[in-house]
């Protein structure tokens, strides 16, 4: 199944303090990490974020501000060259290629939405999108509706327990996230 791939890097880092895409971990960026995880998967590789980049690859504004995610996906998913886009966040820097296949290996590709979920928690910006929801997005943005998980409720969709992968699905948020991050699993 040809995919695209998309990164969403595009948040204001406001509890992080700085530019997350630039976060070096395990001897490179946040953004160099996720992209060399998405090369695994396909050539056509798309990042929303409102910061300069200086990469191989489009990168895509948003076209409405102020949304969140949902801002960043509607936008890139406009501009993907398959039918469907892996996303992943710009900050889980543990995401790697088993976690991937796993997910790829359990969705339903006919369902618009596949995202994973570890625990209670579920990571909508960890999934196999359709482009076809686009006009849902479009319809979430208007009505000033901005949560991912909203979406579940609205498309086709699946859900992909990954318990076994849960410290691989964790965010950095915080500078305290990173120290603990660094510790645990190695600077």
């Amino acid at each position: 199944m040809p995919i695209s791939g998309i990164i969403i890097a595009g948040g204001k880092s406001s509890r992080m303090g700085f530019e997350k895409s630039e976060i070096i971990y395990r001897k490179q960026s946040f953004l160099a990490g996720a992209i060399a995880l998405l090369e695994n998967f396909t050539s056509d590789i798309i990042i929303s974020s409102h910061h300069k980049m200086d990469v191989n690859y489009p990168v895509i504004e948003d076209d409405i501000k102020n949304c969140g995610p949902i801002g960043g996906l509607w936008s890139c998913l406009q501009h993907i060259k398959h039918q469907k886009a892996l996303v992943i966040p710009i900050d889980m820097p543990l995401l790697n290629p088993e976690v991937i296949n796993y997910l790829l290996k359990n969705a339903d590709t006919n369902q618009h939405i596949n995202v994973l979920k570890s625990g209670p928690h579920l990571h909508m910006l960890t999934g196999l999108y359709n482009r076809e929801i686009l006009a849902l997005l479009e319809n979430q943005i208007n009505l000033k509706n901005y949560k991912l998980r909203d979406l579940l409720k609205l498309t086709s969709s699946k859900v992909i327990e990954c318990n076994q992968f849960a410290s691989n699905l964790i965010n950095i948020n915080r500078p305290e996230d990173l120290k603990k991050i660094k510790q645990n699993h190695g600077a």
